[in-house]
C-alpha cells in the first residue's frame, strides 16, 4: 500500500452555534479530540444507526438530562428529526450518544446529542463498488475509485482562503489499497511524522480519522463525508 501526503491546510472552525457542523467541528463528540492514538481504533468505534421509534426529536447541544425540558439546549438552525432518520454514531457519554446525520443541504451534515434511548445501532454492510465516488464536506472533498484489480485508490483535496491577505492554503493525501476489517489506511512502513489517515465506510458517510500530520495548525481531514451524487470523477 502506498501514500502520498503534502501541502498545508488551514481551516477556520466555524462556532458550535451553526446550524452546518462540519468535519473539524467533531471535537466535543468523544470519538475526535480524545487522547486515543490508533486511528484505526478510532474509526472503527463509528457505528450506523437511525432515531428510534417516537415522535420527532431534536438534536441538543450537550449532553444533559436538563436538554430534554429546556429548548435553549436546541440548535435553532437544524430541524427536528423523524424516527427511523439514519445517520452515524460518533460517541457516548453517559445516556446520550453524540450523532451525525445528513442536514438539508448537499454538504451539510448536522451533528449533535440524542438521548440513547432515542438512537438505534444498525449493521450496514458494504460492497467495495459503494465506496466509489466523490465524497465531500464544506472543507475537503474525497475522490474514491476501484481498479480491475479491486483495489480503492482514495485521494484528498482542501482549500483554505483566508487572513487579512487572502492567503490561500492546500492540503492532499493519497492512498492505494484494500480495506482490512473496512477500513483503508495508509501503510505502516511510512515515518511517524508523515500523514497517516483511515477511511471507513459507515452507513451514507465516509468516516476519516488522521494523526494531525496531514495540514498545517489546526488542519485534519477527520471527520464524516457525504456522497456527492451526480459529480463526475
Amino acid at each position: 500500500m502506498k501514500t502520498i501526503s503534502h501541502g498545508i491546510v488551514v481551516f477556520i472552525l466555524a462556532g458550535l452555534g451553526t446550524g452546518d457542523l462540519h468535519a473539524q467541528e467533531l471535537s466535543f463528540c468523544s470519538m475526535f479530540g480524545v487522547s486515543k492514538n490508533d486511528i484505526v481504533e478510532r474509526v472503527k468505534a463509528v457505528k450506523s444507526g437511525r432515531v428510534s421509534a417516537g415522535p420527532k426529536i431534536p438534536l441538543y447541544t450537550k449532553p444533559d438530562d436538563a436538554c430534554k425540558t429546556n429548548d435553549l439546549c436546541i440548535n435553532p438552525a437544524t430541524f427536528p428529526l423523524n424516527a427511523g432518520y439514519e445517520g452515524v454514531e460518533i460517541g457516548r457519554n453517559q445516556s446520550w450518544v453524540c450523532v451525525a446525520v445528513p442536514g438539508k443541504r448537499p454538504l451539510d451534515v448536522w451533528l449533535g446529542w440524542l438521548p440513547e434511548q432515542r438512537w438505534q445501532q444498525t449493521e450496514l454492510k458494504h460492497d467495495l463498488k459503494d465506496w466509489t465516488g466523490i465524497w465531500q464536506n464544506t472543507n475537503a472533498k474525497l475522490k474514491i475509485s476501484l481498479s480491475e484489480t479491486q483495489q480503492l485508490s482514495a485521494t484528498g483535496h482542501a482549500l483554505w482562503i483566508g487572513g487579512v491577505m487572502g492567503t490561500s492554503h492546500f492540503g492532499d493525501f493519497d492512498i492505494t489499497g484494500v480495506p482490512e476489517d473496512g477500513v483503508l489506511v495508509t501503510s505502516s512502513s511510512e515515518p511517524e511524522y508523515a500523514c497517516h489517515i483511515a477511511l471507513r465506510l459507515v452507513g451514507a458517510f465516509i468516516v476519516a480519522t488522521e494523526n494531525r500530520n496531514c495540514g498545517g495548525m489546526n488542519v485534519t481531514f477527520e471527520g464524516v463525508y457525504r456522497y456527492r451524487h451526480g459529480l463526475q470523477q
